[in-house]
């Protein structure tokens, strides 16, 4: 009796192979640091780029006199940060948005971070006035003479005001929070996140060639508060908008004392 015909069964699919060129998932710890170093490296050779082309150099240059000229020059160095970290982005899988955490935030986690800085910042106005310090030179915020115009006013602050809160939450509550919390979870990437914000701050806090502890407390307590936000909201945007308030705050603490005295 001659045996049955076995019929082929169905072709299995080809498994796609990724390419060596690039990783499967977000970078490690070591490596998004690495990047962030890098990022803000490249910050140095634009610089000198901009003095060799005539520009105002320097991002934190008292750039309101320079006006469009200064105010493109600083916008193309806080540019260079972001294009290296989308570039450490790209060689993975990872979608940029979900890299970044760019998710468009619940009202009420922004509306949250809102009340809480015009509350601290309130808190602060109020505590000036009653202890008598409000000593602030009324001609200016630091960083605008006198009698500047509205135009100079908003050349000078505005990457202080916009450019780096959304630059800086995207390296750090964006794009180093998930190297961190992919392998060691959000609690490691809340403490993380905040100490290395901190240790980026250090123009700061180095005082003289002294290190002011206040100041270097401040900034961890600040990026842990912003990290919070990222990690109630699930958005680096909520920390944007934090960010971005107080520095506006800050600049505005000044001509309200003033104001207000």
């Amino acid at each position: 009796m001659p045996s049955p015909v076995r019929r082929p069964g169905p072709v299995a699919a080809a498994v796609p192979v990724p390419s060596p060129s690039r990783v499967r998932g977000p970078w490690g710890v070591a490596v998004s640091i690495a990047w962030v170093i890098l990022a803000f490296a490249s910050e140095a050779p634009l610089r000198d780029a901009a003095a060799a082309l005539g520009l105002p150099g320097g991002r934190w240059a008292a750039g309101w006199a320079g006006g469009w000229p200064a105010a493109l020059d600083r916008l193309a160095l806080w540019g260079s940060i972001l294009l290296v970290v989308v570039l450490a982005v790209r060689l993975t899988d990872v979608p940029l948005r979900e890299y970044f955490a760019w998710r468009r935030p619940r009202l009420a986690d922004v509306a949250l971070a809102a009340g809480f800085v015009l509350t601290l910042y309130g808190g602060l106005v109020a505590l000036t006035l009653l202890a008598g310090t409000a000593d602030v030179h009324a001609g200016g915020t630091g960083r605008t003479p006198p009698g500047a115009g509205p135009l100079a006013v908003a050349l000078a602050w505005a990457p202080t005001v916009l450019l780096a809160p959304v630059v800086e939450e995207t390296v750090f509550r964006g794009f180093l929070w998930h190297g961190i919390a992919r392998r060691h979870g959000a609690a490691a990437a809340l403490a993380g996140t905040s100490v290395v914000f901190a240790a980026f701050h250090w123009g700061y806090w180095m005082r003289a060639g002294g290190v002011d502890l206040l100041s270097v407390a401040h900034y961890i307590v600040m990026g842990g508060v912003l990290g919070m936000f990222r990690l109630a909201s699930g958005s680096s945007v909520v920390p944007m908008v934090a960010h971005a308030m107080a520095n506006g705050a800050l600049a505005a603490f000044p001509v309200v004392v003033v104001a207000l005295a």
